[in-house]
């Protein structure tokens, strides 16, 4: 197996993992893709992987860790990891597989792109929500985690954009329902070095995602002594990010960012919830080389 394909195995194995990571597996996880990434990089300018990238594809390669909460609304913060990959270049390969991932819950490939819009397929993975992630959850049962599909719309005008997107869970738990995103931001060019992102988002739930993870039913508060509660389908949550990308050498890139998320209505309303506002932090290193050169 050739190190590229290890690095994207190790990197895939990360995004569909039927489980979180604890903090030394996604620590270990995180630095092998990162050294599988760079250990390639340095022999794919001598090839096009037998036909499978075309020559002239820039790839960009790596991985970051992410520390947030263990659920929404949790109090208690884990570590887990994803992937970065990217491609670009001019000829249908890199077109074909424009990924535009916002995270490791909602990845969209641009199969559609006219001038600034882009539109197509959405892929992700839910991660399990488990009883003892928190003490609100503590008779509520285990919800399984699974893929998630659906599709995205992306209109730039530079250097601003607005994206949509929905996905909705279709394996592991029964009626998880899905989420609809609606999310504005600007890239910016700080430095020719630094590249900051910035972004406000808010989040809808439907009927089944809010049930499943901000509703207690009658058999649910008679387990866990809480308050029975079923919120509506409506506006989940808001959110308030940046990112910076830092150059610190040719190709080689360091991104660290912060995401503010505010729980609103009735999922702020909700008697599992432990704090309606928390933080989600992340960061990571990539490399970016192109075949062929």
């Amino acid at each position: 197996m050739s190190q590229l394909k290890f690095a994207v195995t190790m990197a895939s194995a990360v995004a569909t993992a039927p489980a979180r990571l604890s903090c030394v597996a996604a620590g270990a996880i995180l630095s092998g893709a990162i050294i599988s990434g760079l250990a390639f990089a340095g022999s794919a300018s001598a090839t096009d992987l037998g036909g499978l990238i075309p020559a002239g594809t820039t790839v960009t390669l790596g991985a970051q860790a992410i520390i947030q909460p263990k659920y929404e609304g949790g109090k208690d913060y884990e570590v887990t990891a994803a992937p970065i990959i990217k491609f670009t270049g001019m000829n249908p390969f890199a077109s074909f597989l424009k990924v535009d991932a916002r995270n490791i819950n909602d990845i969209g490939l641009g199969w559609l792109n006219v001038g600034g819009f882009s539109a197509g397929p959405a892929l992700g993975y839910r991660f399990d929500r488990e009883e003892d992630d928190g003490r609100l959850l503590r008779g509520l049962g285990d919800v399984d985690g699974g893929l998630l599909v659906g599709g995205f719309a992306r209109y730039d005008f530079k250097p601003a954009y607005v994206r949509v997107s929905y996905l909705t869970q279709v394996t592991g738990e029964e009626d998880a329902g899905g989420i609809f995103r609606i999310q504005g931001g600007a890239d910016v060019m700080a430095t020719p070095q630094l590249l900051l992102k910035g972004f406000a988002a808010v989040e809808f739930g439907d009927e089944d995602y809010m049930q499943t993870y901000f509703g207690v039913t009658a058999a649910q508060a008679t387990r866990s002594g809480l308050a029975r509660f079923t919120p509506e389908a409506g506006a989940k949550s808001f959110h308030l990010g940046l990112t910076a990308e830092y150059e610190f050498a040719p190709t080689l890139t360091l991104i660290a960012g912060a995401e503010y998320v505010g729980l609103l209505d009735d999922a702020a309303d909700s008697p599992v919830v432990e704090e309606e506002n928390y933080v989600i932090g992340r960061i990571g290193l990539s490399k970016r080389f192109t075949i062929g050169r």
